[in-house]
């Protein structure tokens, strides 16, 4: 389990990338504006990323992390 703080813009190059027992993501973060390529390349299949923003923003950080390695974002909103 890893969690991605409130103030964090940026997820950089294979910053969690080949931990395939990374299974759970919590992201706090309403700033997050950039997540690179390969950020989440070869972690666990059945990773579930959990996302505390707005709806809005909910959606447009699912969209980052399906170009970063992760073939099938599963994801929860979390208030």
């Amino acid at each position: 389990k890893i969690v991605i703080g409130k103030y964090v813009e940026t997820i950089g190059t294979k910053a969690f990338a080949g931990l395939k027992d990374l299974n759970e993501i919590s992201i706090s973060s309403s700033k997050l504006s950039k997540v690179s390529k390969s950020a989440f390349y070869k972690i666990s299949k059945d990773a579930k990323f959990y996302i505390k923003a707005k709806k809005s923003a909910c959606k447009a950080i699912a969209a980052l992390i399906t170009g970063s390695g992760v073939k099938k974002v599963n994801y929860e909103r979390v208030k």
